[in-house]
């Protein structure tokens, strides 16, 4: 029966070979293995009330099977009930080869919950056990960058760049890092550096010339940064945005409407490319049309559940009036 239900499994027979393994744990003195089939089988046909029967079983009488604990609080999370979930994946010891997929699923459930500082802690207890993880600590950085805690996730950056110098993912997450903190010039730096070892890199090419567009700085070099990640990416939003601001910049407003209007078009509910938008129909002395992307980006920057942008709020507010 062993045999067949394996068999079974390996031809996704899972009705028949669920016949089997309900023999098996009814006859095997240890049906541990048996009813962790079953109940992996029951979770993939989605009949999670019966495997959380199998999986409670289990853990009854072995509290230290990880993998099992981990299914179960999978269930519970799928269902909802993320405080037995939750309670569950901490249970998970760190020495358990399950306990980095344990805290990764708590990080999804404290993010969903909005419990940020739960989430931190979660993965920061997976960077003590493995310090190099680079998704892991990505997260945490991109966590801390949106809570604008700068300081702490430069800290963390500059931890990992140091076993990584050339990962162009990490430098290129520092580059956006040290541009919302307010160093440009570091910024501009990082993302040369970036350019230098993958010269094909969209965002980095885009990144730097939308810092040196933001500061008027000069805009002829910008343009062809821009341009080059449009070769790379010709229907990419956020280049095209890249591409029109430096034409409003350098006073081509015709070219600037062209571009903004087609990076609209393709990103419709982003404030700041529809307020781009509105500043170059202003310009062109469009101003009904300019009054109307500008209360369609302040409407989009109000929308925003967390780190609403209050200084974008203003401006737009302002150039309504």
């Amino acid at each position: 029966r062993k045999v067949m239900g394996q068999l079974l499994i390996s031809e996704n027979e899972f009705d028949e070979a669920l016949r089997h393994l309900k023999v098996l744990e009814e006859v095997e003195k240890d049906s541990t293995e048996s009813r962790f089939k079953i109940a992996l089988i029951q979770i993939g046909k989605k009949d999670y009330k019966e495997a959380e029967q199998e999986l409670n079983v289990i853990l009854a009488q072995k509290p230290d099977f990880a993998e099992a604990r981990f299914y179960l609080a999978s269930v519970q999370a799928t269902s909802g009930r993320t405080k037995e979930s939750l309670d569950n994946l901490n249970k998970i010891d760190e020495k358990s080869e399950y306990f980095v997929r344990a805290q990764t699923l708590a990080v999804l459930i404290y993010k969903e919950k909005e419990d940020i500082l739960s989430a931190e802690k979660a993965l920061k207890k997976v960077l003590e056990v493995e310090p190099g993880n680079k998704p892991i600590a990505t997260t945490l950085l991109t966590l801390l960058k949106e809570e604008g805690r700068f300081d702490d996730a430069e800290s963390i950056i500059k931890d990992l760049l140091k076993q990584y110098p050339k990962d162009e993912k990490l430098l290129f997450l520092y580059g956006v890092l040290l541009h919302d903190s307010g160093k440009l010039a570091e910024a501009k730096y990082n993302m040369k550096e970036v350019i230098e070892i993958n010269p094909k890199h969209g965002d980095a090419l885009n990144y730097l010339a939308y810092i040196m567009a933001e500061n008027s700085e000069d805009l002829n070099e910008a343009s062809i940064y821009a341009e080059r990640a449009l070769k790379i990416k010709p229907d990419e939003p956020y280049y095209l945005d890249t591409l029109g601001w430096i034409y409003y910049q350098r006073g081509e407003v015709g070219k600037a409407i062209e571009y903004l209007g087609r990076a609209v078009a393709r990103a419709p509910s982003d404030a700041v490319i529809l307020e781009h938008l509105g500043d170059a129909l202003a310009k062109s002395g469009q101003e009904n049309d300019a009054q109307g992307h500008y209360r369609r980006a302040l409407a989009e920057a109000k929308n925003k559940s967390r780190n609403i942008n209050e200084q974008l709020i203003e401006r737009l507010e302002s150039k309504i009036k």
